[in-house]
């Protein structure tokens, strides 16, 4: 499975799927600028377990949720101001995902 997701040959090992390439191909400013009112919905969608198919090399592009109606219980919706440093990129980073998964499971449900 992980040479089918990730589009590799037998002795590479890919930390990304061969989707989430193409995505972020397609969209280089995923995911800081999305949902856009042109893309309002998730790029992909993983149902069940994930995996590396939709990973890509600077961010997970697909929505994934054994049950998308739970998230928003566990992770409300918040915008803080965070430095420009390492660790407030990374935050940042954290509230654009919870952000976009907060819009995209209810868009599922």
């Amino acid at each position: 499975m992980d040479i089918w997701n990730s589009a590799s040959d037998s002795d590479q090992y890919l930390t990304s799927g061969w989707i989430g390439r193409y995505i972020e191909d397609l969209h280089p400013n995923f995911p800081e600028q999305y949902p856009t009112s042109d893309f309002p919905h998730p790029l992909a969608v993983e149902l069940g377990n994930s995996s590396i198919l939709s990973t890509g090399l600077k961010s997970v592009t697909s929505f994934s949720s054994k049950r998308p109606w739970d998230y928003r219980e566990i992770m409300g919706d918040f915008d803080n101001d965070y430095t420009d440093d390492l660790i407030g990129k990374k935050l940042k980073f954290i509230q654009t995902v919870s952000r976009q998964s907060n819009v995209y499971g209810i868009i599922l449900i």
